[in-house]
């Protein structure tokens, strides 16, 4: 994403521009409903993102599995983005960027940074939720292999916005003298000529490498682990009928399945709690005999419902506002359309929603995160 260009039609982002191609101009009432929504969005991102991150400090003698830290990372990438996004807002709002070259340079490549590392951070823990079900085991590693592994996805990061930060510049509009854009020019582009076919072909590589590569993984693994937890719950359906018409009672077994999905269900993602010792893992087990075969597929179906969330979450939020965004480049027939600035802004403020949908999800689907925004939020203590 080039961090809410919100020129269109190569820069047309003034007022002036907007009348002379027939766009519908947005009512107040649709501005402050905006408005009134993102500046939610963004507090509750803030706070939500800001607990999980606390989290990790939570009770530090435990030893913590890998996607614990993955999502840490997550969150430290929503809040870069959280913070950068007010400053895009404005320039879609006032039709001009009024902070400056240094401001233009620093939050264009620090936003996509963090539309880089996010995607990403998601597309690794659900290859290690389906590792999970596939291997039947919790992910954990050295504070060496964690502090490479997060420094490699925030350097690819650093990479990738590289031109974004070498070639931004704030330059005076050609519609008026005291308008603004925040455009990336590389070298010989103008902006009559603007975007050159260079650039356009960076947008295109970024946006298979910060979108479409982590969306394909995310939707393989969790369609992975979905047809799983289908195809076991269909095993068990069958398996109780057959013991009921042989009259013989219902198995109350669980199988590795749910030990890991219970265990690990985090959020947005599935991930591994703190391991438990010997005595704690004979005692589950001996509970897990008990639960019965009804309990087990609501569980199962549970799980089921997160990761459809997950998928459309992703899917929904952040791909329309990609394909926008490179219709608007690539120039598309739909710019003609007169509500086509309205319909941009509200899918812009799509993009808004994982942030601070990430953290509510982690709060209602775990443990170990729900323990820290009670006692953050609801003032509760913490068990001993």
């Amino acid at each position: 994403m080039n961090a809410l260009n919100s020129n269109v039609t190569k820069n047309c982002s003034t007022l002036k521009c907007v009348e002379a191609l027939g766009w519908y101009k947005e009512p107040t009432g649709s501005i402050a409903f905006r408005l009134s929504i993102f500046c939610f969005v963004i507090l509750c991102s803030l706070i939500g993102n800001f607990i999980v991150v606390k989290a990790i400090r939570e009770r530090p003698h435990l030893r913590k599995p890998f996607p614990y830290f993955v999502v840490t990372s997550l969150a430290v990438a929503e809040l870069i983005g959280t913070i950068c996004l007010p400053f895009f807002q404005a320039y879609d709002d006032l039709m001009t960027w009024p902070f400056g070259d240094t401001m233009c340079r620093l939050i264009n490549a620090f936003m996509l940074i963090s539309y880089f590392v996010i995607p990403w951070s998601l597309a690794t823990i659900a290859y290690l939720r389906f590792r999970t079900f596939s291997k039947r085991q919790i992910f954990f590693l050295s504070g060496k292999r964690i502090v490479f592994f997060m420094g490699l996805m925030w350097f690819c990061g650093c990479l990738v916005s590289a031109p974004t930060y070498i070639f931004a510049l704030e330059v005076k509009t050609i519609y008026d003298n005291h308008s603004y854009w925040c455009i990336e020019l590389f070298p010989g582009d103008t902006l009559h000529k603007h975007p050159s076919l260079s650039l356009r072909r960076y947008y295109f590589v970024r946006f298979v490498l910060n979108f479409a590569l982590p969306g394909f993984i995310i939707v393989f693994a969790y369609g992975g682990v979905a047809s799983k937890l289908k195809r076991h719950l269909i095993a068990s359906t069958q398996q109780a009928h057959s013991d009921r018409d042989d009259g013989e009672p219902e198995p109350h077994t669980l199988s590795t399945i749910n030990n890991t999905s219970t265990s690990e269900s985090l959020g947005n993602v599935a991930l591994g709690e703190s391991v438990p010792s010997e005595a704690e893992s004979h005692t589950d087990i001996r509970q897990d005999e008990r639960m019965s075969g009804d309990q087990l597929k609501e569980i199962e179906n549970d799980i089921l419902r997160m990761i459809y969330i997950v998928i459309l979450i992703y899917v929904g939020c952040y791909v329309p506002y990609q394909v926008v965004f490179l219709m608007e480049y690539f120039g598309s027939a739909l710019l003609k359309w007169k509500y086509y600035v309205i319909a941009r802004k509200y899918v812009y403020l799509l993009t808004c929603f994982p942030s601070a949908l990430h953290p509510v999800c982690y709060g209602t689907m775990s443990k170990f995160y729900a323990q820290v925004f009670s006692r953050l939020i609801l003032c509760k203590k913490a068990r001993r």
